[in-house]
């Protein structure tokens, strides 16, 4: 990172990236090593890689988001590595498809493992500068740059570039606690005719570590054995030199959920413009209101870092005034004595509706302008990161694609489906990254949008462990992957493919397989005394596992998940053919077993009139579409059947008159 250079600040880039979040790093980072010239601007150089909410990377759904950013090469994964005080595999105990890599990090360590990332040589055409972007500058209806209300010296006012990324999150008066809104670039989103929404979100109070009574509360410590984000980081590196911490659990009580109640009566609850909360992180508030019968909500007594005396109690994002808060606090078991250092607080913000944007992230109306992060209605700092990695290549391909002379242009030139429109426009069978952003271009978002493993149809193919082998060789096509990852990737699938040609060529007797503890591989097995079976096969017996180390687990999970997948596509395939499927707007959705609650919400308030229809909806999930189909298809059956019936009742009827005519003739 050159927030101070030498080398003169040209007023021509490649790519100006607005906002340093999450999104504008890896966007910035991602231009950069696709060969473009960026420029970074951000209010404040120091909050460049901050956590400004709770500390910690991936989860279920979003660490299959970091391990795909980690295969295009992307700075969050390499920093949560870096930065983590521990690891845990959520879902450990389940398939290996719908497992969730999670990281609690230490805030300050990611803040500067990100910026050193940023320094690296990988992104020396990257500059980072203070400024603050007023609006953008036109040329022919394209965006061909952006003034600056305010800029350092040697900065030009109007810098231009060939493509502009705003990757803002806040664009509201005030914004997260010290952050710097971005009016400016939000006035001239409507102004150029977007279609903006309002939506909230919140953050707990932070509590002092030294308040809360741990004992009695339950400790989760770190796994044993850790698994690292990045395919570059060494597993058995993980523990060299490195602190882990444990995280607590507590609950909310029956007092907490009185005090809650009692504030909400007194109108003590902020006002707000729209009702767009998260969904799946709501406030207390929200959960007391919405699940009265519980007793408790889970909080996570998580810390904020190795040298940090403050406790990001996950769970409980409140925007009561503080003493309200601070009762809630001692109301919880464990805080009974525990003491607010940041109180909690909400924030309301402006959103661009995501259907204003093409696949690429690129705005219909404003061609050259493309947009990522929390300002397309996302969530999460994962989310946010994703789509900074695609726009940041889609930007600079747009660059190359508008300028061929110069750079020569990438479309019709690739052996890649996602690649053939001169862009990067990754599918929901390809990437999670795919299913993030054809929800939100093609359905868009009423809610804060949370990538879930329950979003994707293709979830069995597209798991943590091959996010390499489904997008590095895509992202060394469009020049996003240095050669050092190249190479790490060539050496991991040579290795895994001369283990498959062993796994399919080996064969192994039931005394070899007793000898390791495996002997009930042979379960259900005629026995004959000199039985033998391959070692492939031998793993798609059930409780048969080889995971001494990840490529293994990788392996074991293709050979496992070969079958299971070929069902999957078939399904997805009758469920395309059934798209015309007619629905009743007087369905009951009640009727179809197995639906979730989210799903039966949404179906029953937007009423489609047909399967299509009803998964076009936004935040309806692949199987609750197929349950739904499912259901439909049994009830068509029925009608048919009872159809058929009355006809066949009706023939026999018209042969016995027909006998009895000839009978009587």
């Amino acid at each position: 990172m050159r927030a101070h250079t030498t080398r003169a600040f040209s007023p021509l880039y490649d790519v100006v990236v607005i906002g340093g979040g999450h999104a504008g790093c890896e966007a910035a980072a991602a231009a950069a090593r696709t060969g473009a010239s960026v420029a970074l601007l951000t209010h404040n150089i120091a909050s460049i890689g901050a956590m400004s909410c709770n500390p910690s990377i991936g989860g279920i759904g979003k660490g299959h988001l970091v391990r795909e950013i980690d295969a295009l090469d992307g700075v969050m994964p390499r920093a949560a590595d870096d930065a983590a005080i521990q690891f845990r595999t959520l879902n450990a105990s389940r398939g290996i498809a719908v497992r969730g890599p999670r990281a609690q990090c230490d805030r300050n360590l990611y803040a500067k493992a990100v910026r050193h990332i940023l320094r690296s040589s990988q992104h020396r055409s990257l500059t980072i500068t203070e400024g603050s972007a007023e609006k953008f500058t036109l040329s022919d209806g394209r965006v061909t740059g952006v003034q600056l209300a305010s800029s350092p010296k040697g900065i030009p006012a109007d810098l231009r570039a060939g493509a502009v990324m705003f990757m803002g999150s806040k664009t509201e008066m005030g914004g997260r606690r010290g952050d710097i809104s971005a009016v400016g670039i939000a006035d001239a989103l409507r102004l150029n005719g977007l279609k903006l929404g309002r939506m909230k979100t919140g953050t707990p109070p932070r509590i002092y570590a030294d308040s809360i009574n741990f004992e009695g509360i339950k400790e989760e410590p770190s796994d044993a054995n850790p698994v690292p984000f990045s395919f570059l980081t060494e597993p058995s590196s993980m523990l060299v030199g490195r602190k882990l911490v444990s995280c607590f659990q507590t609950r909310t009580s029956i007092a907490t959920h009185d005090i809650i109640r009692e504030a909400m009566a007194a109108g003590l609850s902020p006002e707000y413009h729209s009702d767009n909360a998260p969904r799946y992180c709501p406030s207390l508030e929200a959960k007391v209101s919405r699940f009265g019968d519980r007793d408790g909500h889970v909080v996570w007594l998580e810390p904020e870092g190795l040298d940090s005396n403050l406790i990001y109690p996950a769970g409980i994002s409140m925007s009561l005034p503080e003493q309200v808060q601070q009762r809630v606090i001692n109301s919880i078991p464990g805080m009974k004595k525990g003491k607010i250092a940041i109180p909690g607080y909400a924030v309301e913000y402006d959103y661009v509706d995501p259907t204003e944007l093409r696949p690429n992230l690129e705005c219909h109306r404003l061609p050259g302008l493309f947009l990522a992060g929390q300002i397309n209605g996302t969530t999460g700092y994962e989310e946010a990161a994703a789509q900074g990695v695609l726009a940041g290549i889609n930007a600079t391909m747009h660059v190359w694609d508008s300028h061929p002379d110069q750079h020569g242009a990438l479309h019709g030139m690739s052996n890649f489906d996602c690649l053939t429109d001169g862009y990067l426009r990754l599918g929901r069978g390809d990437a999670y990254i795919g299913v993030l952003l054809d929800d939100l271009t093609r359905l868009g978002t009423a809610e804060p949008y949370r990538m879930l493993t329950s979003r994707a149809e293709f979830r069995i193919s597209l798991r943590p462990d091959n996010a390499d082998r489904r997008l590095t060789p895509i992202g060394r096509e469009v020049g996003c992957v240095t050669r050092e990852r190249w190479e790490s990737y060539k050496k991991k699938q040579r290795i895994v493919e001369d283990a498959r040609n062993v796994l399919r060529k080996t064969k192994a007797s039931r005394v070899d397989f007793g000898r390791v503890g495996l002997e009930r591989v042979f379960d259900g097995c005629k026995r004959r005394g000199n039985e033998s079976m391959y070692l492939g096969d031998a793993l798609l017996r059930s409780g048969v596992s080889l995971q001494a180390v990840e490529w293994v687990a990788h392996l074991e999970a293709e050979l496992q998940y070969k079958p299971h997948i070929e069902r999957q596509r078939v399904e997805v395939d009758k469920l395309r053919r059934d798209e015309g499927l007619k629905v009743s707007k007087e369905f009951d959705y009640r009727r179809v077993r197995g639906l979730s609650l989210e799903d039966f919400e949404k179906l029953s308030k937007e009423k489609p009139q047909s399967l299509g229809e009803a998964g076009r909806i936004s935040g309806v999930t692949p199987a609750g579409i197929l349950l739904l189909r499912a259901h439909v298809r049994r009830q068509l059956g029925k009608r048919k059947g009872k159809r058929k019936g009355k006809e066949e009742r009706e023939v026999m009827q018209m042969k016995d008159e027909k006998l009895l005519w000839l009978g009587h003739v």
